[in-house]
């Protein structure tokens, strides 16, 4: 996705396109380790539920700590693509509808609902907005959701 915005802002495109492969290799991370930890941890249930119990804690702070509960570097990522589709509209005098330089695959709708998601990921690493971060999950659905439509929209459809 970042691709689409390398030729208009291209220092923003490559470190989203860096954010995003973080990203997705905690988030790939978080869940071989929770994997790979629930079963050891069912290993010492009946035998000793207290240590099943202490590593159960140990692992689930390392899977939550690299991907299952902080959502700084997903933020960021969306929040940037998002932003690139909403400035280059802008600066292509285009109607809020979809730009032709970046093959009509962002609407403005999108954008925002893009920079809503990177903006609750961001603020859900403070403390007392940690509810932000069910907030982020939910419309991260809803927009994956909308790009996934527009990607299978044919160009003329979205332009």
């Amino acid at each position: 996705m970042t691709r689409r915005f390398h030729d208009m802002f291209p220092e923003t495109s490559a470190i989203s396109q860096g954010l995003g492969v973080v990203w997705v290799t905690l988030v790939l991370a978080a869940g071989m380790i929770g994997n790979v930890g629930t079963k050891a941890a069912l290993e010492f249930v009946v035998n000793e539920p207290e240590r099943a119990v202490s590593l159960w804690d140990a692992i689930d702070t390392i899977r939550t700590s690299i991907g299952g509960g902080n959502e700084i570097v997903g933020g960021c990522w969306v929040l940037l693509v998002s932003l690139c589709e909403f400035f280059s509209s802008r600066y292509q005098h285009s109607k809020p509808a979809a730009t032709k330089k970046c093959g009509g695959l962002y609407t403005k709708t999108t954008a925002g609902v893009g920079i809503v998601a990177g903006l609750a990921g961001i603020v859900h690493t403070v403390p007392t907005l940690e509810n932000a971060g069910a907030v982020f999950g939910l419309v991260m659905i809803v927009w994956y959701i909308m790009v996934g439509i527009l990607m299978c929209k044919p160009k003329s459809d979205v332009a």
